[in-house]
């Protein structure tokens, strides 16, 4: 290239300050120059003017670095690939508002003249929201890696915040203590809780909360369970679209049961009481009748109070699951399997039977029901003095109210009593 643009000038048209970086973007002859020079408190002017010089003069070697990918075009890339295909529905529109909400004023440049410094800055300016600032870093690196893998870009300008620091997420993981109480005052909760509605709803919310606590199923889990994948007749349930992508048949407990009949029951009766016709595809409708549960925080709060409890939030009950499980002396292994952790490789080979889940789900039943506060012959007992079926009989009626049709090769003591 010629040498047209003089060293003696004093300005370049297209070098101006973007977020505190000089930046020159211009079109030369048919060719876009866009490059960031450098920072303004670092790089004076002048220099400023002599580097957009060296570059529009074809002396820098930057220049022929340059791309025309955005943090769109990337992120559209990403969604067609192998790796992106497999993303939950879910996920792919977190990526998407995520993009086009917090990271508005990085997408439509190319990625390599978004600078480390810039988005520092950036990352710092949200201090006053840490979490969903720290939640929009995690999605930028996402981009920023898989440009990398593409050889869009040498290195990852996230990696100056990384060395700075980050916002940490509240780290606080709660759960319901045997030892303490926790967990027989929170079933006692359960028992006693009355919707304030005056609407007819079967304690839909208050029914989704004790499947969670008495299975470890993550919230969206319980609230989006269908009726087709309910076998009432074989006492199993599916759990379709998990957070692993694996599909999870769990068995019926009595309790399980005795919640699935009695709404089962009451079916129709919500169906006529709501607008839609939700609650003949949903085991947990929503309130006016148009989906599923959407959410079970205020009714979980409710019962937190009536519990005297200060904190339990929806993944608390999934964690007080676990920890039921270890006091109740399940193995680790069989409970990693009834929560759908994955685990090592050799534990993946190992097939658990149906009725192992069974008998370990009705141990953390007992283990519950034990541990509710009862009264027996004018004596009161904070737990430990219960039956093994009191959850049940409180919530959902006596155990003579739950029919079970004896199927062969089931171990007896799964319908005379709990198994041991």
């Amino acid at each position: 290239m010629n040498s047209t643009f003089s060293t003696n000038a004093t300005n370049v048209s297209g070098l101006k300050v973007r977020h505190g970086s000089w930046h020159l973007r211009r079109m030369v002859k048919g060719r876009l120059f866009n490059q960031v020079i450098g920072r303004v408190d670092t790089t004076p002017s002048l220099e400023a003017v002599r580097i957009a010089i060296d570059i529009l003069n074809g002396k820098s070697t930057a220049a022929t670095k340059t791309t025309d990918k955005t943090l769109s075009w990337i992120l559209n890339d990403l969604l067609r690939s192998p790796r992106g295909l497999r993303f939950k529905e879910s996920y792919r529109k977190h990526l998407e508002t995520t993009l086009h909400r917090d990271l508005s004023e990085f997408k439509s440049y190319p990625i390599d003249q978004i600078s480390k410094h810039e988005i520092l800055r950036w990352y710092r300016k949200g201090a006053n929201k840490p979490t969903g600032t720290d939640n929009a870093f995690r999605v930028l690196n996402t981009f920023f890696e898989y440009a990398i893998k593409l050889e869009v870009l040498e290195s990852n300008p996230c990696n100056l915040v990384k060395k700075t620091g980050r916002y940490k997420k509240n780290t606080r993981r709660e759960h319901l203590s045997s030892e303490d109480g926790d967990v027989g005052a929170f079933a006692w909760a359960l028992v006693n809780y009355e919707p304030p509605q005056s609407k007819i709803n079967f304690k839909t919310a208050r029914d989704a909360i004790v499947l969670m606590f008495v299975t470890g199923l993550r919230s969206t889990e319980a609230r989006t369970l269908r009726w087709k994948d309910i076998d009432l007749h074989h006492k199993r349930f599916v759990i379709k679209d998990t957070k692993n992508r694996r599909d999870r048949v769990l068995p019926m407990t009595r309790l399980i049961y005795a919640l699935f009949a009695s709404r089962n029951s009451n079916r129709l009766a919500l169906n006529t009481e709501l607008r839609g016709d939700a609650a003949l595809e949903y085991v947990f409708p929503n309130r006016f009748g148009t989906g599923p549960l959407v959410d079970i925080r205020k009714t979980l709060n409710a019962i937190r109070l009536e519990a005297g409890l200060n904190h339990v939030r929806n993944h608390d009950l999934r964690r007080t699951f676990c920890t039921i499980c270890q006091d109740a002396g399940i193995e680790e292994s069989i409970y990693q399997k009834l929560v759908n952790h994955r685990t090592s490789v050799t534990s993946d080979y190992v097939q658990t039977s149906q009725q192992t889940l069974l008998k370990n789900l009705e141990i953390a039943c007992r283990h519950i029901s034990l541990a509710m506060p009862v009264t027996v012959d004018g004596m009161f007992h904070k737990s430990g003095a219960g039956t093994h079926d009191n959850f049940m009989h409180l919530l959902y009626g006596s155990v003579e109210d739950v029919f079970f049709e004896r199927i062969p090769n089931m171990e007896r003591d799964y319908y005379d009593g709990v198994p041991v």
